[in-house]
């Protein structure tokens, strides 16, 4: 009869469990390019991203879908800084460089990007209503704008 509960309450987690979306999306832009072992040493190199590429291609992305930047209190950088801090003397204990947030006035859809020493986190979020559903036109804006992320980040 353990068992048999116990695999019951299984059974029912796995089911509510697929049944809740993420809401959620991380990406990570690396900014040195990977050193592949096994390559062709006579082949070109790939270049370097360039964080200021990056961040301006997520600016325009996040305004032209209604997002506006806002700083917390303790945040007080520009694009450019974020861009070019490559030296780690203003980084936090954690190496963590800079951090920009955008949120959409009207709809719960927020991006943010950390700039670090060797990469870019991208983390775009939808919080559902008090229901746990999405609004339409949230979850829109939030699928639109992952995948224009996805298309025009390098990879």
């Amino acid at each position: 009869m353990k068992t048999l509960t116990q695999l019951l309450i299984i059974i029912t987690c796995l089911l509510f469990a697929g049944c809740n979306p993420s809401y959620s999306t991380e990406r990570v832009i690396s900014l040195v390019p990977a050193v592949d072992e096994t390559a062709d040493p006579n082949a070109v190199a790939a270049e370097p991203v360039d964080p200021l590429d990056v961040l301006i291609v997520v600016e325009k992305i996040a305004a032209a879908n209604g997002l506006e930047m806002y700083q917390t209190a303790d945040e007080e950088a520009s694009l450019l800084d974020i861009a070019d801090s490559d030296d780690l003397l203003d980084a936090d204990d954690s190496g963590t460089i800079n951090v920009t947030h955008w949120r959409h006035p009207e709809l719960p859809v927020y991006l943010t990007v950390t700039r670090n020493p060797d990469d870019i986190l991208l983390l775009l979020n939808h919080t559902p209503n008090e229901a746990g559903k999405p609004t339409p036109e949230a979850k829109k804006l939030y699928e639109t704008l992952g995948e224009q992320l996805n298309a025009q980040l390098p990879q």
